[in-house]
Formats: structure tokens, sequence, C-alpha cells
């Protein structure tokens, strides 16, 4: 990574140059440490870089990764799935979620002045523009340009359709909800299933991982009355208001009383 930011800064006409990549901000399954990560990056753009930090609802992530696991075809319930990410939470995502421990990581090494905090929520305000006040902070022009999606989301009776497909459509991707978390990267497991002479049911796994999703984008909102539940349970809200309640009131000391009107868990 080291060369190619450094071919990239000489080249002509480059004002910035930068990596956007969600596990900066995480920890996955035999993953490195978050704190080794922001030290490393510090060591690669220095202590003066620009870092941006967007941040969303605990609730609205844990119910985006439980759609993202559907779609990596697992056949698991969605009070199950939640079950399993509190009782896993120091290998899942869970842990991470404490946004600002993961500010507090990053302004420390950075200093404050050099990160963007924004909650995701107020890209959808006027009173709140994203693009400006962060071009600002990255210190260049706003440029006009339209990106397509690389990865919609799926609607609610897609996802639905698509969780009743991956209960009929047994393979090994969708069989044991924890093979592939256990096994880390999809990529290492995949290598596994190569080194153990099993090509053909990886590649009878992948198209039946395909065959679910298309039937579901196809179909699911002709087929499904209502979209998929996806409903916290009593003792769900309960833990989460504590367990990130602390967190998330610390982060409103940096953002503000509009960012506590946003609602996230102990605000």
């Amino acid at each position: 990574l080291a060369p190619r930011l450094a071919a990239a800064d000489k080249k002509a006409g480059v004002k910035a140059t930068g990596i956007s990549f969600e596990n900066l901000s995480c920890t996955m399954t035999y993953d490195v440490d978050l704190t080794a990560k922001a030290r490393r990056l510090r060591d690669l753009f220095g202590a003066g870089a620009k870092i941006v930090f967007i941040v969303r609802d605990q609730r609205a992530m844990i119910r985006s990764h439980y759609a993202e696991y559907l779609a990596s075809g697992a056949n698991i319930g969605f009070v199950e799935f939640v079950n399993y990410m509190i009782v896993t939470q120091f290998r899942s995502l869970f842990s991470d979620l404490l946004y600002h421990r993961v500010y507090a990581l990053y302004a420390d090494l950075f200093g404050a002045e050099n990160v963007f905090l924004y909650p995701l929520e107020w890209q959808k305000e006027a009173g709140h523009p994203l693009v400006a006040g962060l071009c600002d902070h990255l210190g260049i022009a706003p440029a006009a340009e339209e990106l397509p999606r690389l990865n919609p989301s799926l609607t609610g009776k897609e996802l639905h359709l698509l969780s009743l497909v991956n209960a009929r459509m047994q393979h090994n991707f969708g069989a044991d909800q924890t093979r592939i978390t256990h096994a880390g990267r999809l990529t290492n497991y995949l290598k596994q299933e190569l080194d153990s002479g099993q090509l053909m049911e990886t590649f009878l796994d992948t198209q039946l991982l395909n065959a679910a999703y298309t039937i579901a984008k196809q179909f699911g909102e002709q087929v499904c009355p209502a979209p998929l539940a996806m409903a916290f349970t009593d003792w769900h809200n309960r833990y989460i208001e504590d367990y990130f309640g602390a967190d998330n009131r610390a982060l409103a000391k940096v953002l503000g009383p509009d960012f506590e009107k946003l609602g996230y868990p102990g605000l």
C-alpha cells in the first residue's frame, strides 16, 4: 500500500490521496487489532492526515449487518443473529459500534481537529450538508459527479423472500452461519475448499448463492406480503441501551444537541 500511495502523490494534478475501507474502524475475526490499524495508518500517512469517520445508529447497523449475512447465504433468524452478535461481541462487529471509543482513538493519534465525525442520518437533512463539510475538512473543492451504487440494498420484501430461499436452498455458505465467521474471511474459507479438493462443491455453492439473491431480487416485491421482520426483543433493547448508552452520550458532547435529537441508544 505504501508504494502505491507514494506513486499516487507524485502524479500531476493530484490534490489528495486517501483510502476508504470499513474494516479500518472495526475488527473482524482473525483480524489485526483496531488500535494497531490506527497506529499503522499514522505511520503510513503521518499524524496530520485527515480522518473521516461516519457513524450510524447502532440498531440500524445491526439490521444492515443482518441483511448482509442473508445476502451471503445465511439461514438464521434475526433474533438468533442478534443473540449471536452479543455472545461473540469481541469477535463480531458489535463491540466496534462503540463510536466514541473509536473516535477517541483516532483523535488521540491524529488530533481531534483532523477527525471529521459525522452521523449518516444527517446526510438526509438540508441543514447538515455532508459534502460541503467533508470537502472543507479535506481542503478540496466539491465536485458534482453522479456515482452509481455498487452495492444496492434489498428491500424489506426482497429480504423476506431471501430468508425463505436460504432456508430451503441449503448450501455450505448458509447451512452453518458460524462456519464462515469462525473461518475468518470468505476467501480463506474458499481456499480451504479448494485445497481439500472440493472445487465442484464450492462452484455449486456459489451458484446457489447467486440464484437465491436473483430470486429474491426479481420476485420479492411480488411474492412477499410484508417486509422481513427485524424486531429486537425487549431484552435486546435494554441491552443495547445499556451497552451503547454511555458511549453515545460521550459522542453527543462532541457533536452537540443536534446529535442528541437522532435518538441513538441511550440518548
